[in-house]
Order: structure tokens, then sequence, then C-alpha cells
């Protein structure tokens, strides 16, 4: 007898791996993220005291590359989303947070019949002034009966309870052709609520009609930011007679 079960499925990188590693605007060559469960601040310190790295943390090969400071990581953040670090509990970001974990890489996602997630965790070379801990990059988006999406910065800790993986980068070869960034269209709103890029909404003249007269619909269409049409009432309720 077969039994059938429902598994969370574990992937330690999601989406097409990528020929060659990003190269941002300003010609710095970005590793791409190699999840790890054992890379320490301590030890990743210890082989990039000097720029650039020299050996081996966490069982990732660092030789070669810069470890990069916030700064420099919200310039990164910022080619995939104006404004970052920002986040969000709608799908605004959604695309443009898939778009730098396809270039960049994941160091876990998760997907099962009811959500899934994806997260790109890694450490920067900067250093928070009030508890002196590193602080760590994450790109991440989670879907479940909600949306949670963003660009966001943490203290790290210590220990290592999750994959992550530190940001590297040095000067791009000129040989090298820079990989093409993926701009993610706008979406839209009215009145609070989030209209997908492609998506429709349809919108009233009047939430209230006068009496006598029947409601009149309209259907907007986001493109690109662009709302088309110009009502503005998500609701209509005709008065009755």
């Amino acid at each position: 007898m077969k039994k059938t079960m429902t598994m969370l499925l574990l992937v330690m990188f999601s989406g097409p791996v990528l020929a060659q590693n990003y190269v941002d605007k300003s010609n710095r060559e970005w590793k791409r993220i190699t999840p790890t469960y054992g890379l320490t601040v301590a030890a990743l310190a210890a082989v990039c005291s000097q720029d650039p790295c020299r050996g081996s943390a966490g069982g990732i090969d660092f030789t070669g590359w810069t470890w990069a400071n916030q700064t420099q990581v919200v310039e990164l953040m910022r080619e995939f989303q104006a404004g970052a670090p920002v986040a969000d509990a709608y799908q605004t970001y959604q695309l443009s947070a898939q778009a730098f974990q396809r270039a960049l890489g994941t160091t876990l996602s998760s997907t099962n019949q009811y959500s899934s997630m994806a997260s790109t965790t890694a450490l920067t070379s900067s250093v928070d002034p009030i508890s002196r801990k590193a602080i760590l990059g994450d790109v991440y988006s989670e879907t479940n009966s909600f949306y949670s999406v963003g660009f966001r910065f943490a203290v790290a800790e210590n220990s290592t309870p999750y994959s992550r993986s530190a940001f590297m980068y040095r000067r791009a070869s000129s040989t090298l052709p820079p990989v093409p960034v993926v701009v993610a269209p706008r979406n839209c709103s009215i009145n609070g609520r989030v209209i997908l890029h492609g998506s429709s909404v349809v919108a009233y003249q009047s939430s209230r009609p006068a009496l006598g007269r029947s409601c009149v619909s309209q259907v907007r269409v986001c493109s690109n930011g662009l709302l088309s049409g110009s009502y503005t009432s998500l609701t209509c309720t005709a008065p009755s007679r």
C-alpha cells in the first residue's frame, strides 16, 4: 500500500546557474553565492584581513576576492531594486528579488504545495557600531497566504544556525562581458491596493452613484507602473429606489 506524503523540499540552489559571475556597473565581478553551514565571521576575517583574501573559510576558497562592505552591497542591490534596502508584505519587489537571486545565487530555498521561499544571505565586511558584530545582507522572497519580500540588512550572530555565505567581488576582466541587468517591471497601486505589472482591476466612477443611476465600471490595466483609465473607486453600491 502506497502512502502519499507531502514533503518539504530543501534546495540549496534555485533557478538556472549562470555561466559567469555577475558584473555590476562599477565593473566589479561578484562571486556567485555558495551556501555553507560552517562559515564563521572569525574564520572569514582571518583569511580576509587584507585585500584580496587569501585562503578558505567554511569550505569555500576566497583567494583573490575582496570582501565587500555594506555600502558596496547596497550599490549592488540597487542595480536590481531602486531604493534598497526595502521590504514589504506585497509582491512589489518579488520580480527584482528573484532577478537578484538568479544573478548571485541563493543560500537556502524551499517549496511545498502551500508556500515557497528563497533567501540569499551573506556577510559583509562592515561591523555594526553598537553590537560590534558583522552585518549580514539578505535578499528574500516568501509566499504563502501573503507575500513577504525584501532587500535588507541585519546583525549577524556568532553562531551559524542557517546557511550563509559572504559577498565577494574582484575587478572584472576587460575581456569578460557584463551580465545584462534584469530590470523588473514596476507594479501599480490604487487606493492602497497593489496591482501587479500586466494585471488588471475593475474600478468604478463612483462608490455610490446618484439615486436612479447604476454603477459605471472601467477595467484598468497596469503596465510598468502606469495604470490605464481614470476611475478610482474599487467598490460601488447603487442606491435602491
